[in-house]
C-alpha cells in the first residue's frame, strides 16, 4: 500500500483474485524483472501509472471507503 498511495509505480507479484489496472502484475520474477527495463526509462508513462495507481488507493483505501465497508458489514448484523 505505500506504494501505491506515494505515488510511485506499483509491480507487484500477481495476487489471485485482484486485479487492478493501474498496478503492474507479473508471475515470475523474469516478468518482474522485464516490468521494471520497460518502464525505468519511460517517465512520462511511469509517471501516469503511478498517478492512477495513486487514484485508486485513495478511492479504494481511503478512510471514508473503510468506513463504507464498516457500514455494509453492519447492514448484515442490523
Amino acid at each position: 500500500f505505500h506504494s501505491g498511495i506515494s505515488g510511485q509505480l506499483f509491480v507487484c507479484k500477481r495476487i489471485p483474485g485482484i486485479n487492478w489496472k493501474e498496478i503492474l502484475w507479473f508471475d515470475t520474477l523474469e516478468e518482474g524483472l522485464s516490468i521494471i527495463k520497460h518502464y525505468l526509462p519511460r517517465e512520462k508513462k511511469r509517471e501516469t501509472l503511478a498517478a492512477k495507481c495513486k487514484d485508486l488507493f485513495v478511492r479504494e483505501h481511503s478512510w471514508d471507503a473503510r468506513f463504507r465497508d464498516f457500514e455494509n458489514i453492519l447492514k448484515d448484523f442490523v
